[in-house]
């Protein structure tokens, strides 16, 4: 279902607007878990947990990212750029 789901994401765009997929080269973020905590100073961290799956390779490993900024969250079924 989730290969069927990444296969019409990238059926449905422009030729412009698409990247080129390459599962080999990618870490699929599935199951991402967003936690957000703020310190002293006012500054919002989030912390991400999530399972990186490589289907060439075939491994699938958690991951975490930490990020200050809400745009630069792992997505799901996005490819993870560490």
């Amino acid at each position: 279902m989730k290969k069927l789901l990444l296969l019409l994401f990238f059926a449905s765009c422009s030729n412009d607007d698409c990247i080129e997929y390459n599962p080999c080269d990618c870490i699929l973020v599935t199951d991402p878990v967003t936690w957000q905590s703020t310190d002293n100073t006012g500054l919002i961290t989030y912390t991400t947990y999530f399972v990186g799956k490589n289907e060439c390779n075939g491994f699938s490993e958690p991951y975490n990212n930490q990020t200050t900024d809400i745009n630069k969250i792992p997505k799901e079924f996005s490819c993870y750029k560490e």
